[in-house]
């Protein structure tokens, strides 16, 4: 409603739609954003051309175009129908200024809904009560345009697939090796169409059906590809099934009976309950062998030998007189009516000693090893000696001390460490006695293998121990965690010592002071 006696439009707007040209038929937007001013503005009147004309943007009957504001310095109630007798039909809005003084802030008014089915050019009213004096407003009019394509919607639907047999017939199951046709509508250029497991398209052309001569073998799916002039594309797909499908599987699970007349060739069959005593199976080897046999029941039947070449998995119960076999996994109990293989190699002595030095094993089984620390072999004579395991590249140092001392937690100790190794690691000791002057505490080192393999564990090799100056560089070292703490513990004694100087008021002779520290260190 178009009049030409109200002052034009003093705010700025902006009009834009998705997609940039309104494609009739579809979903479409209009997006009318004011831009931030410095006039000022209560009221803005939004009239959109809604039918179907040319002149209208969206299709009627309701529902109506739906609005949303970018922000909340605008509200509105609900669209007011607009008719005309000479021209287009309009839904209006009106749009009230929350903010302060009628201040005006960028806010865009998106409208969506159905574009109409004719293309053409809209014309979109904006009435606002607008000025440059919050308290002098005047009623202003304007217009924008937006365009919708006159070119007709690219389509493609109702892919579908049609028994021959019943032409026009839709079908979505079919026998065997049937002839089927397949049939789509389109107002693209050209067409392609695929089938699952074949890359290259089985039609490529201008028709908008194709005819499988020799039907399909089982469940397939197809998609169409419909081309338009400009090289746009759509894409359509379609599944069917076969009623009595060829069946090429790796597993085959049936909960049923099932009956097999001829033979039966398979890579893993699953069943409840499988009996061979009478006919040979031959699964993917050369009979008499198994290559791949799953039972998940509690129920296997076998009369004669059972070889296989691969591997056999059980998880319900097995019996049987012998079993030969370079690898056995089990994972619940397993129970022996004859003779049982024991499950620890015989163990190994390493290393024993005042000084065990430092050495390096490659592990040849799953195992322990083990250290001892004995305790004073004389009682009243101070001593302390270490030991320590560890894992090279996975596990630091750990250690374990014996002797006879003064200190709290050595004093008459016999210290004991395990550690479990797995097969395929190196595993590392060290042990010495560390009081230089009384090396009377015994090392041991142990190896238990797990299995026969085990017990003919290489003793590795050895380094000699490392120098005082390095075990005091290395702080992961179980000796230098010692030689720290005592140390500290004889710098704690000397100080009590210097104390009882200061508080006497006299100077000990170095003799006499090393004596002292020598008896408190025995604290």
């Amino acid at each position: 409603m178009q009049t030409d006696t109200k002052p034009k439009l003093i705010l700025k707007y902006d009009v834009s739609t998705t997609p940039p040209t309104l494609v009739p038929g579809q979903s479409g937007q209009v997006a009318i954003t004011v831009e931030d001013s410095p006039d000022y503005c209560d009221t803005i009147i939004l009239q959109i051309p809604c039918g179907d004309d040319p002149a209208d943007i969206f299709a009627t009957p309701p529902p109506e175009p739906a609005l949303n504001i970018s922000n909340n310095y605008w509200n509105t109630g609900d669209p007011k129908p607009i008719h005309t007798e000479t021209g287009p039909h309009y839904y209006q809005w009106t749009l009230n200024n929350k903010v302060q003084h009628y201040k005006v802030i960028q806010t865009t008014f998106t409208f969506t809904g159905n574009v109409n089915s004719k293309g053409g050019q809209a014309q979109i009213i904006i009435d606002e009560d607008s000025g440059t004096n919050p308290a002098d407003l005047e009623e202003r009019e304007g217009y924008r345009y937006v365009t919708k394509s006159d070119k007709p919607l690219f389509f493609l639907r109702n892919l579908l697939a049609i028994d021959y047999l019943a032409s026009g017939f839709p079908c979505s199951a079919f026998k065997l090796g049937y002839r089927i046709e397949i049939a789509w509508e389109s107002n693209g250029h050209s067409y392609e169409l695929y089938q699952s497991g074949i890359s290259a398209p089985i039609y490529r052309g201008k028709d908008t059906n194709y005819t499988l001569e020799n039907g399909i073998t089982d469940t397939t799916t197809f998609c169409c590809v419909a081309i338009n002039a400009n090289g746009d594309k759509l894409f359509e797909c379609l599944t069917l099934t076969v009623t009595n499908p060829a069946i090429t599987a790796q597993t085959v699970t049936s909960a049923n009976q099932e009956e097999i007349d001829g033979d039966m060739t398979t890579h893993q069959a699953t069943c409840n309950t499988l009996s061979l005593s009478l006919n040979p199976t031959v699964m993917a080897a050369p009979s008499p062998h198994v290559n791949n046999l799953v039972d998940n029941s509690s129920i296997f039947n076998l009369s004669g030998n059972f070889e296989v070449d691969g591997d056999v998995t059980f998880t319900g119960a097995l019996t049987c007189n012998s079993i030969n076999t370079d690898n056995l996994t089990i994972q619940d109990s397993l129970t022996f009516n004859g003779q049982q293989e024991s499950l620890f190699g015989q163990p190994v002595l390493v290393a024993t000693g005042i000084n065990v030095g430092y050495g390096i094993i490659p592990a040849v089984s799953d195992g322990y090893a083990v250290v001892t620390v004995s305790g004073p072999l004389l009682p009243l004579v101070e001593s302390a000696a270490y030991a320590a395991l560890g894992i090279s590249g996975v596990l630091d140092w750990i250690y374990t001390y014996g002797g006879n001392s003064g200190l709290q937690y050595l004093s008459e100790t016999d210290g004991y460490l395990m550690l479990p190794i797995s097969k395929g690691s190196y595993w590392m000791y060290q042990g010495a006695n560390i009081i230089a002057t009384a090396p009377i505490s015994i090392i041991n080192v142990y190896w238990f293998p797990v299995g026969k393999a085990g017990s003919e564990q290489s003793v590795g090799f050895k380094t000699p121990p490392p120098s005082l100056e390095d075990i005091r560089d290395d702080k992961t070292n179980p000796r230098a965690h010692f030689e720290r703490y005592l140390a500290a513990k004889r710098k704690r004694r000397s100080e009590v010592i210097t104390s009882v100087e200061t508080m006497l008021e006299t100077t000990f002779d170095t003799a006499v002071k090393e004596e002292m520290v020598e008896q408190l260190m025995k604290l």
